[in-house]
């Protein structure tokens, strides 16, 4: 038997915690309140998939590297409950991001990703895990650069924004 959350209608949206993630869990948070489903905030965790150069430094331990992560995502939450009541936040671990993100993407209104903008073409930049969603995602797909409108917004900016709308 299928879990129930996953009959609920929701958008997805994926959190590394970077200035475009933040653009793009803003404009998921208005998008999911339009909508009037749940918005799932998707960490992901990679369990060590992505190495550390030797030159960088001493690496954080496990424990805390995944207790910050959370952490972030549970503030920047925090900051778009203000926006949509019905964010909530999901930690995925010991997967790789894009199959992580398409997993919970399988009965999705819609997958929200952000994307930075290159510096020298100013348009946007897809890595890997987007170009990865984009190919194989089972909803629709919207990519967000950290330049959109509401990347920098305050909370209170964001939840003044959505009076507007009402």
């Amino acid at each position: 038997m299928e879990n129930e959350t996953s009959q609920q209608r929701h958008v997805v949206v994926g959190f590394n915690g970077s200035v475009a993630a933040v653009a793009a869990l803003a404009w998921a948070a208005r998008e999911a309140r339009l909508r009037e489903c749940e918005l799932w905030a998707i960490r992901v965790i990679d369990g060590g998939h992505n190495m550390r150069a030797p030159y960088a430094g001493a690496d954080p331990s496990e424990a805390e590297r995944r207790a910050e992560d959370a952490r972030e995502l549970r503030r920047a939450v925090a900051d778009v409950q203000q926006v949509w009541e019905r964010t909530l936040p999901l930690v995925a671990e010991d997967d790789l991001p894009a199959r992580a993100l398409l997993t919970a993407a399988e009965n999705a209104d819609l997958l929200v990703l952000g994307t930075p903008e290159h510096d020298s073409l100013m348009v946007p930049t897809l890595g890997s895990t987007a170009i990865a969603c984009v190919r194989a995602a089972p909803c629709p797909v919207v990519i967000v650069t950290g330049t959109s409108r509401g990347a920098f917004a305050s909370s209170a900016e964001l939840a003044g924004a959505t009076k507007e709308w009402s």
